[in-house]
């Protein structure tokens, strides 16, 4: 209920006004009551009024000067003055400075309803939009978060790192500087290592855990937290390599006291360009692999691990990431050039059987991980893991493994393709049946849509155009159109009533949209189509 102060430094009048109307009818309430300015503006501290009714002439200070100090203090005041008649020119320069309305004395009870309804539409109004605003700002601010998360997994995956870049700087995050590293947190059950919890229980563990994580480097500049079920938790560091190695050994500390689990932080090496992000996030999840054999809860450095078991950093390593990211795309042509280079490469290089074998070994686990990733059975591919890696044990020269590799280059290309042919079609499929049944609502959207089909919008936005030959909101917008067309032919319906039913909330858009659609106006093509 909106509250009103009344100030006149007539007593009668005051309670003229007061008994005058039901002012709780009206959705109003007298908070107060004062009989001069100055009283009045301690109750204005006090009692914060939504709506001050004040009379025009006051002595020491009259109601004008009272009205702007607290216009000027509280601007959402709306203040509402009394007059004579003979201050009428008098009352309207208090219009100048900001005051609601005025009132002619002697007061009318109809003209103090008509004023009162006026004024508490107005502060009602200008409450709603404020409210529709901030939940505006909430909601940017809410999906901000997942956006910038997802244009840093994009960053990671090497998909478009030039696009993601852009788009994080119009989220305000800046990416910049010199040190691309990524690290890794895995956790594992404390307790009974062969009876890990049911898939909850796993995930609360996870979900506090990333928690901590996220609290932990909270107000640290140039250090980001983000991930997810597929990619793991993730933290991009962007600033200083040795105050990061530092930063992870006291999260770990951390992480051990809070939690009963095991933790392992697997850490990549740095790279200088954002486009090499990818690499190092991939170093970072090789490292995590060497966590048994260097043991439970340790910092595990993908640079130490190479040169503790011996690895050869240059065996293709780079290509090796290069050929996941390519992989993705089903892009074959590029995947099989990338192939005859790193050959080439390693030919010229004099490499030996070992390490050729070594590099093929670490290809197929390479594309292997990329199709548990995309969530494609390995029961798809036409041979085994097991089965390709025993054949490429048994080859003998360089030759022979490149043929084999492209082998399974092929294959895999062949698989990958399919599988997303089949969930984009499903996706676009599902996402139009979605629009069809819920085309009226007016706050749809694509970003919303994605969140409901489990993917970013980005990709949606993509594949719907790349399936229908539409964008998503072009669609939605001949969609809302074709079913406004059988309103007209089918209903009695007014060209606003037909907008909120297709859900286009403003009618004269609509109109608008309707003629430039149809070429003819609402009414024009109901008369049309009714002869």
């Amino acid at each position: 209920m909106l509250k009103i102060l009344i100030v006149d430094d007539e007593r009668l009048v005051r309670q003229m006004i007061i008994r005058c109307i039901d002012w709780n009818e009206l959705g109003l309430e007298i908070a107060g009551e004062a009989s001069g300015a100055e009283a009045g503006l301690e109750l204005v501290e006090k009692l914060a009024p939504d709506i001050v009714i004040t009379d025009i002439r006051m002595p020491v200070i009259d109601g004008l000067e009272f009205g702007r100090r607290v216009v000027e203090r509280h601007p959402k005041i709306k203040i509402v003055i009394l007059s004579g008649h003979d201050e009428f020119a008098y009352a309207r320069e208090g219009l100048k400075i900001g005051v609601f309305d005025y009132l002619l004395k002697p007061i009318n009870r109809e003209e103090l309803t008509e004023a009162a309804v006026k004024v508490r539409d107005a502060v009602l109004e200008e409450r709603g939009r404020e409210e529709k605003v901030e939940n505006l700002r909430s909601k940017f601010k809410e999906n901000s978060k997942y956006m910038i998360e997802n244009q840093l997994s994009t960053l990671i995956q090497d998909k478009d790192p030039e696009q993601a870049l852009e788009n994080l700087e119009y989220l305000g995050l800046k990416v910049q500087g010199e040190v691309f590293q990524i690290a890794l947190v895995e956790v594992e059950y404390a307790h009974d290592r062969n009876s890990r919890g049911n898939g909850e229980e796993k995930l609360d563990i996870e979900s506090r855990c990333r928690g901590l994580i996220e609290e932990f480097f909270r107000d640290i500049p140039s250090v980001y937290v983000f991930g997810g079920a597929i990619l793991g938790t993730v933290i991009f560091n962007n600033a200083d390599e040795a105050g990061f190695i530092r930063l992870c050994g006291s999260l770990r500390e951390r992480l051990l006291a809070l939690m009963d689990a095991k933790i392992c932080i697997g850490i990549g090496e740095v790279y200088h360009r954002p486009g090499d992000l990818n690499l190092s996030y991939r170093e970072a999840r090789e490292a995590l692999k060497y966590r048994f054999a260097v043991g439970p809860d340790q910092i595990i450095r993908f640079g130490d691990v190479c040169q503790k078991y011996g690895i050869s950093r240059n065996i293709g390593e780079e290509n090796i990431h290069k050929f996941g990211s390519l992989i993705r795309t089903g892009n074959m042509q590029e995947i099989l050039e990338l192939l005859e280079l790193t050959y080439e490469n390693m030919r010229d290089s004099n490499y030996s059987r070992e390490q050729t074998v070594q590099f093929a070994f670490r290809f197929v686990m390479e594309m292997m991980t990329v199709l548990v990733e995309l969530k494609i059975s390995l029961s798809n591919m036409p041979r085994s893991q097991k089965e390709i890696m025993e054949e490429i044990f048994r080859l003998e020269s360089l030759d022979e493994v490149r043929a084999c590799l492209r082998e399974i280059i092929i294959m895999t290309s062949k698989v990958i393709m399919q599988e997303l042919g089949d969930k984009e079609k499903n996706l676009v499929g599902n996402v139009k049946e979605y629009l069809e049944d819920h085309f009226q609502e007016e706050e749809i959207s694509l970003v919303s849509v994605a969140e409901l089909f489990f993917t970013n919008s980005s990709y949606l936005s993509r594949t719907f155009k790349e399936k229908t030959g539409k964008t998503f909101s072009g669609y939605l917008f001949e969609l809302r159109l074709e079913k406004a067309i059988l309103f007209v032919k089918q209903s009695d319906l007014k060209a606003y009533e037909i907008a909120e039913r297709v859900g286009i909330k403003d009618p004269h858009y609509f109109s608008a949209c309707f003629k430039k659609y149809t070429g003819m106006s609402v009414s024009q093509f109901r008369k049309a189509n009714r002869k």
